[in-house]
Parts: structure tokens; C-alpha cells; sequence
């Protein structure tokens, strides 16, 4: 079986992108099969005509695709490549086993009509595409998927959404983890670090988290000396100075800013360093319309870190709370602070919470078991007429 992986790839500052790397090297290491990466635009998104039209010569010129076959897509909300892509080799080359995994269930694009260069117009005609998105993009986007012969959600619930938005049956792939730290975790008795990992984003609740984090120090005198670390900047495309600029003036009016670190974009050794240091992790998300899974949180609970956690997105599928992890309430300052200053004075609890986190990880989301489902997906794409 040959496989064609179109997907975005390393060193672009994506969570699908790191995904997809380690998806990858998945699938080579235990099917020692080899995955082929069609590198046309690679990491380039699709925003004009121009630029569509030169995707479409090269795919119809592109003659080696019809070797292949199963042509495998990993497509986010704001990837528009690789959905025109998809649309291009289905009208070229019909025959072709298609697979695709969509990464923000039930949203496929956020905005389908986005490569008819209407970025830089004013707000009225912008207005007008955002209509023409709601009607002819998301017809568009239905009849493409159509053509599909499997459709993977890497969420159970993601599952669910996009099942009754396009009333044919999805499959379910659990989200590989990238790497299991063969360290013990060491549970101090007094925490030093809470740590939030992850793209920088509006609907990350990070302003929560300063929120909860200042209200446990000023309540709780004995923890003024806990760090909290926020590690990470912003996904390729994106400089949010507004964001970023409101969360350090947010940390400066809480007098937060000795205790509260911003490390921006860090490397994948100062990546580790943080998880191996942190005694918790912090993920409090705000409820959105999309239904994925987080890469920040599998990677956390693989480090063996006590995770705490908005009952939103995927997160409530991973985390039981008080075994594998805490929940707490959306944009809930008061309920995520005596979660905080529940693990920072009880060791047993982070230890109980960190161990069954990373036990949960091997067991649900080995990539073993990953590789094998995927390649009984690729043969069923194969049995399909």
C-alpha cells in the first residue's frame, strides 16, 4: 500500500503540524512503511486566485499521485491548502482512496471563500464573503467531503458533532502522544511552578488563570513564592500584540508580574525542561465551537503532570475528575483557585493525579495502537467502491 501524506509540517508553529510529524514517524516506525509528503505550497496557505491556480497546474501536472493508494489529509479550521488540495486531486484523479482527518470538529474551514482575495477590502464586502462562507462554502465544503472515503475526528464528541453535520459515519482515532518521559516524576512536598503550555489564543482563558493564580497568592500568603509559567506564542500568521499586551498589563494591575513569567515561543529541550520542572499544568479553556482535542493536554498527562481543566472541548473525554485529572467550570476565577490550592498542599493528591494522568496516556493513546486502527481505516478505504 502507498501512502501520500499531505499535511502542514515542521518548523511551522502549528499544533497540527506537530501532529503530523509525530503521526508520521508513527506510522514508519511500527509499519515500516514509508509516508511520501506531497510538498506542493508546502505551509503555504491559499488567499488569492493566483495562487489557486498555480496549486491547480501543479497537482494536474502531478501524474505520480495516481500511483498512490491512499492520499491521506490532516485539515485544521484555517488550512485552506490542504482542502484545496483535496478538491483538486478528487478532479483529476478520481480514483484515488482519499482519508481525512479533521482536526476542529464540526467546523471544517473557517472561512471556505477566503482564496478569493477578499482579505484586505472593507468591512461591508468582507461582510459579503462571510455570507458567501455560511452558504456557498459550507455547501461546497459538504459536496467535497462527499467524495471522501473516510472521515477520522480524533475526539469522540468531534466524532459526534461532524457525524450529524454531514449524516455519514465518522471514525474515531485517539490522539497519538508524542512522547512519554521515561524519567520518574518527582512530586515536591512545597510547589515552585504551575505551568500553562500551548499557542497563545483568546479562547485559552489564560486572563482566567491570572485571575485564579493572583486570588491564591493574596488569599494564601504561604505560596507568594510559586512561579507561574505561560509557554508559548502564537501559531505561524498571528502576532496578537493586542492579546499579549492585555495579559502583561493584567499581570501588572494584579501586581502579579515577579511571580507570573511569559516565555514566549520555546525551544523543544526548553519544552521538556518546563514539563519535567512544573508540579501542575493548567489548560483553562473557554467553551468554543469546535470539538478537537488538545495536543498541550496529551502531552502533559504523558509528563505525569497533575492536570487541571475547563469541562470543555475534549478535555472532559480525558480527564476523570479526581482521577486522572481536575475539572473545573468555564471562566470560573473562584472554583479554579481552590483547585489550584487543593494540589499546591496536598503532595498525594498530585502524585495520585500525575501517575494515573500518564497511565491513562499509555493505555488509551499508544501509538502502536494508533498505527494499527489507522491502517485498518486505510483498508477499509481500499474495500469501498
Amino acid at each position: 500500500m502507498k501512502i501520500l501524506y499531505v499535511a502542514p509540517s515542521l518548523p511551522m508553529k502549528s499544533g497540527i503540524a506537530y501532529y503530523a510529524e509525530h503521526f508520521k514517524n508513527a506510522m514508519n516506525h511500527f509499519l515500516k512503511r514509508q509516508i511520501d509528503i506531497l510538498d506542493i505550497c508546502q505551509n503555504e496557505n491559499i488567499f488569492n486566485p493566483k495562487q489557486f491556480l498555480y496549486l491547480r497546474s501543479k497537482i494536474r501536472s502531478s501524474k505520480k499521485i495516481q500511483k498512490y493508494d491512499i492520499v491521506h489529509f490532516e485539515i485544521g479550521g484555517g488550512q485552506n491548502r490542504e482542502f484545496y488540495i483535496l478538491y483538486l486531486i478528487k478532479q483529476y484523479y478520481p480514483l484515488v482512496k482519499i482519508a481525512v482527518t479533521l482536526h476542529d470538529p464540526p467546523l471544517i474551514l473557517s472561512s471556505p471563500m477566503k482564496f478569493i482575495g477578499l482579505e484586505k477590502i472593507p468591512r461591508l464586502v468582507r461582510g459579503v464573503r462571510k455570507i458567501a462562507d455560511l452558504t456557498i462554502g459550507r455547501y461546497w465544503e459538504r459536496k467535497i467531503l462527499e467524495q471522501t472515503d473516510e472521515i477520522i475526528c480524533l475526539s469522540e464528541i468531534g466524532r459526534q458533532k461532524i457525524q450529524k453535520r454531514l449524516k455519514r459515519n465518522i471514525s474515531y482515532l485517539p490522539h497519538l502522544y508524542f512522547e512519554i518521559d521515561e524519567q520518574a516524576k518527582k512530586y515536591r512536598g512545597n510547589i515552585k511552578k504551575i505551568l500553562f503550555f500551548g499557542y497563545l489564543g483568546n479562547k485559552k482563558g489564560i486572563d482566567v488563570l491570572i485571575k485564579s493564580f493572583a486570588r491564591l497568592l493574596k488569599h494564601f500568603p504561604k505560596f507568594r513564592d510559586i512561579q507561574l509559567y505561560i509557554c508559548g506564542g502564537f501559531p505561524i500568521g498571528r502576532r496578537d500584540i493586542r492579546l499579549r499586551n492585555n495579559l502583561r498589563r493584567l499581570a501588572e494591575e494584579l501586581d502579579m508580574t515577579k511571580n507570573i513569567v511569559f516565555t514566549g515561543d520555546i525551544s523543544e529541550g526548553e519544552k521538556i525542561a518546563q514539563f519535567r520542572d512544573a508540579d501542575m499544568m493548567v489548560l483553562p479553556y473557554r467553551a468554543q465551537n469546535t470539538f478537537g482535542t488538545s495536543g498541550a493536554l496529551i502531552q502533559g498527562m504523558s509528563y505525569g503532570l497533575p492536570m487541571v481543566v475547563t469541562n470543555v472541548k475534549n478535555f472532559v473525554n480525558e480527564i476523570e475528575d479526581g482521577k486522572t485529572g481536575l475539572l473545573v467550570e468555564d471562566g470560573n476565577v473562584e472554583m479554579l483557585t481552590n483547585k489550584l490550592k487543593l494540589l499546591a498542599e496536598n503532595r498525594s493528591l498530585r502524585c495520585k493525579l500525575g501517575e494515573s494522568a500518564k497511565d491513562h496516556i499509555k493505555k488509551e493513546h499508544y501509538p502502536k495502537l494508533i498505527v494499527n486502527k489507522t491502517w485498518q481505516i486505510y483498508q477499509g478505504c481500499l474495500e469501498t467502491k
